[in-house]
């Protein structure tokens, strides 16, 4: 043998080895909880995927695999929770029920020879009489509603429960593992050559001396207890299960589709198929814009996080924030509202001339390409879609009605002149498509030869030279570069970015400056101050009705029935908006005009990190419109690369906690009206046994969330603590504005894309006034 053989063969058996350390080690180094969730899915599936290949491959084409993965999951479950029996004995008698029912159909039909697509409609009838006998056991099944496991106080190695990715990911890669070696000893053994020369000739393997049927029955049998084994794990990872996710019909057509895609006759070809199925499925999840990976990802969200909130239990709170071009309008739910008139008068009250609502109406019509025909509050050829009912959820339908029945008008325009109601939601939607201000705005722009836009750059400072704004200081690529300004510097960073931007620049409390070493150029104490942000509050709901997102993503025909809607026709869920309805309600005694905005979301999640659950799950998210806390942003370095300290004072006050509560009691008659408690199952969020209000404040303590609406830290006004002047000029430097959602004085009445746009649009016309 040559030096050159000798080494491949080296090479090919190490090779395995090195790639096995790098797949342990992985969870150690890449702690990702969602990324960690979809190894672990992908796991799991390519097990029961490559049991499947190990029968396909000689053309035993069985699409009875969703019986055998449903016993697996199923009997495992119940033995748990009715008799008490530990996973770890469940699991081998829920494989061994599901190797029987495999010897029960298989044997008349080896042993009579029914073979091809009569063999293949022999097993269809077996899973579809499994999901029949599940669906209809529903006293002990829990039927179409699906089925949860008796849950542990954290992890429980004899109930097969732990609370870590980690652990789960180390389980389901040495399942993935074995079932490696399984396939590979199939295909290594004498059983191989026997049963690919029944898949050729029956008659001739048996005249050879092939025993037939022990050969086909052989393969069926391990088959089958594999996928048992793949059911169960499944079940206990998951810790819900329902007859379509994990039996049926369906789930038998996707083993399929995955072995044939990712190829039937390789070892790591249903691995490949569970990749790129798993992958195919989380993308719609992605599309919805709540959504996890989206909004996770460090490449288009800046991930801001704020400090432990004293009123949240020393909780810290995620912020999202768009680090592309179009911001954080390239991530959000797309939701457009405008807010209460009121909201824009006050600012006005204030000091602001020229920010009344009549004063901002027509820059709200100047951006709108509004689809709702002739209306004397909205524009119609503006670069901004607004649109209302291109996909609409007939669970928004019962939230309406819901509505209805606790008094509320239903509202058609939530835009309108009405500011009190329910209605569905406009949305920056056009043709199934999310219109961004970097696809409205910026996109146009760079045609111009006078346009350029820099990105991958970190803007480090401001320069300031007596008194005016000269340029800016910008880093790309390890280099620093100054770009001079003609006229002014206008920073549009956001109610995070803009006062970490002055305060870099030394324009900000003198105090909090010289702690850092940033030489003072102007001493404004409002900048980075006067924070206000939107707390979001679920309150989750199980459905039976099958008609949610969750549902969209876990039901196979359903999934690829979206994904195929949107790519021919740009049409189905993933059009929609994050929520599809939303409700306007003046709660507090004291209150003249709406105080809490609803948002219905036909759709619900265990988490940011881990997609929709498996069941089928609505949300109802309560926010406080006009809180009274106020918080604040702080640079925590003179390092432009380091994320200012961000305090959002959440539930601050009396009133914020009230109107928490109340808004959260309000969610629950919302849920006990006949239009929605005749299609819900039971309370998840929050939970049945919270009744009086301490048990709510608990609730919106822990899970509370931003509603990612900050504004007002670069507030607009004439006193001492405002940073910018009605013309959005900065107080004391000359040549420099801020234009962003941080000149707002107070938070509007809903979510602050539209008005960010509006701002956007004003502050173009006030630099051309005063260039002229």
């Amino acid at each position: 043998m040559t030096l050159f053989g000798t080494s491949a063969i080296a090479l090919r058996q190490t090779v395995p080895w090195i790639v096995g350390a790098a797949l342990i080690a992985l969870p150690f180094v890449y702690r990702d909880p969602y990324h960690l969730h979809i190894l672990v899915l992908i796991l799991i599936w390519s097990f029961a995927y490559t049991s499947w290949s190990m029968m396909g491959r000689f053309g035993l084409v069985s699409l009875g695999h969703g019986g055998f993965m449903g016993v697996g999951a199923y009997v495992t479950a119940l033995l748990w929770n009715h008799l008490g029996v530990s996973p770890w004995i469940g699991i081998p008698i829920a494989m061994v029920c599901a190797g029987a029912l495999a010897l029960i159909v298989a044997y008349p039909c080896f042993r009579f020879r029914i073979t091809g697509h009569y063999f293949a409609l022999v097993t269809l009838a077996l899973s579809g009489i499994v999901l029949q006998i599940i669906t209809a056991t529903r006293d002990y099944t829990g039927g179409s509603l699906g089925y949860t496991p008796a849950r542990t106080k954290g992890s429980h190695l004899a109930a097969l429960q732990f609370d870590d990715k980690t652990t789960w990911y180390l389980i389901a890669l040495g399942v993935w593992a074995a079932g490696l070696l399984v396939w590979r000893w199939v295909d290594r053994s004498m059983d191989r050559y026997a049963l690919e020369a029944i898949s050729e000739d029956e008659d001739a393997a048996a005249a050879a001396g092939v025993n037939v049927t022990f050969e086909k029955l052989k393969i069926t049998v391990i088959s089958a207890l594999m996928t048992a084994l793949a059911g169960a794990l499944y079940c206990q990872y998951q810790m819900f299960i329902s007859p379509d996710t994990v039996s049926g019909i369906a789930v038998s057509l996707q083993m399929v589709f995955a072995v044939v895609v990712g190829g039937i006759y390789v070892a790591l070809g249903p691995t490949v198929g569970a990749i790129i199925t798993i992958m195919l499925a989380e993308g719609l999840r992605i599309g919805f814009g709540t959504n996890t990976k989206t909004v996770r990802d460090p490449q288009l969200n800046w991930s801001f996080v704020t400090e432990p909130e004293a009123q949240l239990d020393g909780r810290r709170v995620d912020w999202p924030s768009g680090k592309v071009i179009g911001g954080s309008s390239a991530i959000n739910g797309m939701v457009y509202v405008r807010g209460m008139s009121s909201d824009y008068d006050g600012w006005r009250q204030l000091g602001n001339e020229g920010w009344s609502f009549d004063d901002c109406l027509p820059y709200f019509k100047r951006l709108e390409a509004y689809s709702g025909g002739d209306s004397d509050l909205h524009g119609r050829d503006g670069p901004v879609a607004v649109t209302q009912g291109e996909y609409y959820n007939e669970m928004s339908i019962s939230f309406l009605d819901a509505c209805a029945e606790l008094g509320l008008p239903l509202v058609a325009n939530l835009n309108g002149h009405a500011r009190e109601g329910a209605g569905l939601y406009h949305a920056t939607i056009s043709k199934g498509r999310r219109v961004s201000t970097g696809q409205a705005y910026i996109a146009p722009a760079r045609r111009r030869a006078n346009c350029r836009v820099e990105t991958g750059a970190m803007v480090e400072r401001i320069d300031v030279v007596d008194g005016r704004a000269t340029g800016v200081t910008y880093r790309k690529d390890g280099k620093s570069t100054g770009v001079r300004a003609r006229c002014e510097v206008v920073v549009c960073a956001g109610a995070i970015g803009s006062p970490k931007l002055l305060q870099l620049s030394g324009i900000g409390p003198a105090a909090l400056l010289g702690g850092y070493g940033v030489p003072l150029v102007r001493d404004l104490p409002g900048v980075g101050e006067n924070l206000q942000d939107h707390l979001g509050v679920r309150s989750v709901y199980q459905t039976w009705w099958r008609l949610t997102l969750n549902d969209d993503t876990n039901l196979p025909q359903r999934d690829w029935g979206a994904r195929l809607g949107y790519m021919f026709r740009r049409t189905g869920p993933l059009t929609a908006s994050s929520a599809l309805a939303g409700a306007f309600v003046r709660l507090l005694p004291q209150s003249t005009e709406p105080d809490t905005q609803f948002h219905f979301l036909p759709w619900s999640t265990c988490g940011i990190d881990q997609g929709f659950h498996t069941f089928s799950g609505i949300t109802i998210l309560s926010s406080q419109l006009r809180p009274e806390s106020r918080g604040h942003v702080r640079i925590a370095s003179p390092d432009p690369d380091v994320h200012p300290a961000i305090v959002a004072n959440y539930l601050s006050t009396d009133q914020d906690r009230t109107a928490t509560v109340a808004a959260l009691k309000f969610a629950r008659l919302l849920a006990r009206t006949a239009a929605f408690s005749r299609i819900l199952v039971g309370e998840l969020l929050p939970g049945v046994e919270v009744a009086g209000d301490p048990g709510f404040l608990d609730h919106a303590r822990n899970e509370g969330q931003s509603a990612c609406d900050p504004v007002g830290t670069c507030r607009m006004g004439n006193d001492p603590g405002a940073v910018v002047d009605a013309r959005l000029r900065v107080h004391g430097v000359a040549g420099l504005r801020v234009a962003d959602a941080s000149i707002m004085p107070t938070l509007i009445s809903g979510s602050t894309n539209a008005a960010c746009m509006m701002i956007g649009e004003k502050a173009a016309d006030l630099i051309l006034a005063d260039a002229r």
